[in-house]
């Protein structure tokens, strides 16, 4: 598994993901994976781990009666709820047996910004609201506390490119993640978001 992350501050949310996707035994098969999900204007998804729930997310994303605009981060909620749900009761194992992650980031239906982690591990789906103003998701062969470190030495170093810079830190000490990646940045002051690929050198 490689690595996403997100990040919020009053008035803006950013998610950041490589772009490298392995076997679980961690042999490569490409560098140009897109890991952001972008829903609409104000909402987006970073999912890592199985491939295949990124794109079942998706699949019910566009399945939802509402129209693709009138979707907050509360329909994102139901939508990956219902899905690990379904995928319990038909006792899809193959899908089951792997590890995933989805941070949800953008507005809620009272237009606040909001940031969300999801992690289905163990066979248990788990989410909550990010309470402090960043969230990363550690590749399998990083632990958690080097990432957290990287990312937060960046968040304060490194402000205008620091998704980018944590992905190419993490792509040196990681075979799982490359240091080419994808962010999305929505801003609530100007109601405007971009998503931009990214190829970082250190």
């Amino acid at each position: 598994m490689s690595t996403i992350m997100g990040i919020k501050t009053n008035n803006i949310v950013i998610l950041g993901a490589d772009k490298r996707v392995s076997t679980y035994e961690g042999k490569v098969i490409s560098d140009d994976s897109d890991k952001i999900l972008v829903i609409n204007n104000h909402l987006a998804m970073a999912c890592a781990g199985n491939a295949a729930i990124q794109k079942a997310i998706e699949i019910d994303t566009e399945k939802l009666e509402k129209t693709m605009n009138s979707l907050y981060v509360e329909d994102a909620i139901d939508v990956i709820c219902n899905l690990f749900k379904k995928l319990e009761d038909a006792k899809a194992k193959t899908i089951l047996s792997h590890t995933s992650y989805v941070i949800v980031g953008g507005l809620n239906q009272n237009k606040e910004i909001k940031l969300l982690a999801f992690s289905y591990v163990h066979g248990k789906l788990q989410w909550s609201e990010v309470k402090e103003d960043k969230i990363i998701f550690p590749p399998t062969d990083v632990s958690m506390q080097r990432c957290a470190e990287i990312f937060v030495e960046n968040y304060r170093l490194h402000t205008e490119n620091m998704i980018e810079k944590t992905v190419a830190d993490i792509s040196a000490i990681s075979n799982v993640v490359s240091e080419c990646g994808n962010k999305w940045i929505y801003d609530n002051r100007t109601k405007l978001s971009e998503k931009r690929d990214f190829d970082y050198l250190v």
